[in-house]
């Protein structure tokens, strides 16, 4: 069986995949692409803060302000990447779920 976690409405994915960051601020999006270990949540931190769980095939949108930013995934090991970004940009984190110890 696959993990499920809450949707956002299809209005906000539709405004989401256009790919904009807000006006002075950054877009991080958080995306996992596999069905590969469906059966596991994996919680979703950014700057401390949580943002949520993700499933196969979810993603998450966060918005900051340009700086350093801690993205931090935890499940079965614990992952963490710092992202420095500019006003205008997008960045991209990929979750990938591996098999083994």
């Amino acid at each position: 069986a696959c993990a499920s976690v809450p949707m956002t409405g299809l209005k906000e994915d539709q405004e989401a995949k256009e790919f904009k960051a807000p006006e002075g601020k950054s877009r991080i999006y958080i995306y996992r692409d596999e069905y590969f270990g469906g059966a596991i949540k994996v919680t979703v931190t950014a700057d401390g803060k949580l943002v949520g769980q993700s499933a196969p095939k979810t993603y998450f949108v966060v918005d900051v302000p340009p700086g350093a930013h801690k993205v931090a995934c935890q499940a079965e090991f614990n992952s963490e990447v710092t992202l420095n970004t500019k006003a205008g940009e997008i960045a991209y984190v990929w979750q990938e779920m591996k098999m083994g110890m």
